[in-house]
């Protein structure tokens, strides 16, 4: 995916423009709430996550605090890819509840708070 290969060379260069990593991760979980069912909650933990790395912006004097500043957006950005990820996974290959769930569809289940 070229997304993460400009996000990991963006935070390795310093580039300010890691600030598009931060509208991506946002467009997956716009993304990923629109499949959800009505109800449902993401996961406290992804939460928490998402919240810690799309919750600031990012202007040049983050340089000072690279990594302190940039590793909650990669990690957020990762989280939300993998569940993205999963969920066209499952939704392509699984027909039904398999009997012996696949740990990528038990994920996207706990992501989902629907186990």
């Amino acid at each position: 995916m070229t997304l993460k290969k400009d996000l990991l060379q963006d935070v390795l260069l310093k580039n300010i423009k890691n600030k598009l990593t931060k509208k991506a991760t946002e467009g997956i979980v716009l993304l990923l709430k629109s499949v959800a069912p009505e109800s449902c909650l993401f996961n406290k933990f992804f939460e928490e996550v998402f919240h810690e790395g799309t919750g600031k912006e990012f202007d040049y004097s983050v340089n000072k605090m690279w990594t302190q500043t940039t590793r909650p957006i990669v990690e957020a950005f990762f989280h939300a890819k993998f569940f993205l990820e999963m969920m066209f996974k499952y939704g392509t290959e699984l027909t039904h509840a398999p009997d012996l769930m696949p740990s990528g569809w038990a994920a996207l289940l706990y992501f989902f708070n629907l186990r």
